[in-house]
């Protein structure tokens, strides 16, 4: 037996489908760059299945052989069970309640946030547009992810937003949603609106807002069959749209990619997925991480990508 047999580690993402995630071409590169030989393994659970995700978290817990996990789609819940579980919460986890990634100090179990470092390299390139800057910002989703952008925006005063609001469907998340950030110290006032997504879009394509910058962080056109979204009301505005998905049938990106708008900017999650995931593997490898460990991600998926095309 060799050495690095004796000395792979299981590093585990906890999804929805995480069997079809691109990370499954790029992980053992990733892992090489950070100078670990982990071996990946997928822990699933369908939207809502906090038995499942109970027992992936006890075999986090209990496994020697797992050193730690990226959380997708199932943040919240994740934080919720950790936290009657009783595992250590690294700030801003408390302050969002959500756990982004898991790792382990001495054989302990920590919750920890991944989404508000990965999404700022991107997000301060977006805000950068002159016409993003001070306008209101309408996040789609109150999940991990559109939380963490709201507190990029809102209390670190990424793009100075007037005003953020953040719109969700589902009414127990609303609720969950107000309390978080009814606790934060904000820049720019937050506000959740419980509001379909499609209803959302059609008001504040209108009257007197000022939307400079559209989040889609609520899975549509990913983890949910997309549902017909009228845009055309972003039509005569400067605009940036951010969709955080990079798979999927993206449907919400390409109605808003087929405007008429000559001052509309368009942004997939390729880069925020790179940024995640080095986050993450890096937090749990112990070793810092700054925006160029992203960039040497993004770099290294991009070469994989390029030598797998036919020449």
């Amino acid at each position: 037996m060799s050495i690095n047999s004796i000395n792979t580690k299981k590093f585990a993402f906890v999804g929805v489908s995480t069997t079809e995630s691109s990370v499954n071409k790029y992980f053992d590169a990733w892992a090489k760059l950070l100078g670990q030989s982990w071996r990946l393994v997928h822990m699933d659970a369908a939207l809502g299945d906090s038995v499942r995700l109970r027992q992936h978290l006890y075999e986090l817990r209990d496994n020697p052989e797992l050193i730690g996990a990226l959380v997708t789609s199932h943040k919240a819940p994740v934080y919720e069970l950790g936290s009657v579980l009783g595992l250590e919460e690294v700030e801003p986890a408390g302050s969002l309640c959500e756990a982004g990634f898991l790792d382990k100090v001495n054989g302990r179990l920590r919750m920890r946030v991944s989404d508000v470092d990965s999404q700022k390299p991107v997000m301060r390139r977006l805000v950068a547009d002159p016409h993003v800057e001070g306008g209101d910002f309408l996040v789609l989703g109150a999940g991990g992810a559109g939380l963490a952008f709201a507190w990029n925006a809102a209390v670190e005063s990424i793009g100075r937003p007037r005003s953020v609001t953040v719109i969700e469907s589902d009414a127990s998340r609303v609720s969950r949603a107000r309390e978080i950030v009814g606790k934060w110290y904000v820049e720019s006032p937050v506000m959740v609106d419980h509001i379909s997504l499609s209803a959302a879009l059609e008001s504040f394509s209108q009257g007197d807002t000022q939307v400079t910058f559209v989040v889609n962080a609520s899975g549509e056109g990913k983890d949910r069959i997309s549902s017909p979204c009228n845009v055309e009301g972003f039509s005569d505005r400067p605009l940036t749209f951010w969709d955080f998905n990079y798979r999927g049938s993206l449907d919400l990106l390409r109605a808003f990619e087929s405007l008429p708008n000559e001052n509309l900017v368009t942004e997939d999650g390729l880069e925020y997925f790179y940024g995640g995931w080095s986050v993450v593997m890096s937090g749990v490898a112990g070793l810092r991480w700054n925006a160029s460990v992203a960039e040497s991600f993004g770099d290294a998926a991009k070469m994989i990508d390029a030598t797998a095309l036919p020449s």
